[in-house]
């Protein structure tokens, strides 16, 4: 309770603890100053993405990475998601991506990130490599698909590997997609077509065009239709 004591001409409240409140009242005071920190620390960090969480604002991405963000205004569309944030450089296993920020559009919260390799960047080799990268990080996958190709189902299949970790809060999904398949036949418009020439023995030319990709998606464990499974699973 408290008490009045009078210092020269002032009258000062003094507040006096029962002994038997000491105990208590310390207790609760030390869960006061530990609620926030315990409660972030249930949350689980974004593997391989130290200091990230779902669900954060791009505010604290731009604390995160400063200038090293590139805006993207407009945003763009992947899905059901769209992209405000870019990592130009994200370097993984020695090698350059672009690591798209994407959030929810309803409350512009992390929701995804993709990180990009395209073209002639994205080969075989640099797969193996982010693959092997991520096993160090990570550990073995929880699944994956190594396959050298779909076994020729039709001419538009392309080559594919896949390989999947799971974590508490997190998934992390590795994709390399190949169209640089021999079962499609590429020819120079600019060679006039001999119709005496069957197609097989027609000089080929496999296009620097056609797509390849490694893809890397980390996104929550609690959104199931994210998690599309591998190109193995029935």
């Amino acid at each position: 309770m408290g008490v009045f004591r009078r210092l020269g001409q002032r009258a000062v409240v003094v507040f006096q603890v029962p002994a038997r409140l000491v105990v208590p009242v310390m207790v609760v005071a030390l869960q006061l100053l530990v609620a926030v920190p315990t409660a972030r620390a249930e949350k689980e960090e974004i593997p391989g993405w130290p200091g990230l969480y779902w669900g954060e604002d791009m505010a604290a991405l731009d604390a995160r990475f400063g200038e090293a963000l590139t805006v993207l205004a407009p945003p763009w569309q992947f899905g059901p998601f769209e992209a405000p944030r870019v990592l130009p450089d994200r370097d993984l296993a020695g090698l350059d991506f672009r690591a798209y920020f994407q959030v929810n559009p309803g409350d512009g919260r992390l929701g995804q990130i993709l990180m990009e390799r395209r073209h002639a960047q994205a080969t075989p080799l640099a797969f193996v490599e982010v693959y092997q990268d991520l096993i160090d990080q990570f550990g073995p996958a929880a699944r994956e698909c190594l396959l050298a190709d779909r076994g020729g189902e039709s001419a538009g299949d392309p080559a594919v590997a896949e390989a999947i970790w799971r974590f508490a809060d997190t998934r992390v999904h590795l994709s390399f997609l190949d169209f640089k398949s021999n079962q499609i036949l590429y020819q120079n418009p600019a060679i006039p077509i001999d119709p005496l020439i069957p197609d097989s023995e027609r000089r080929v030319i496999y296009s620097n065009l056609l797509p390849r990709r490694i893809l890397i998606r980390f996104y929550p464990a609690d959104r199931p239709e994210l998690d599309r499974g591998l190109s193995c699973d029935p």
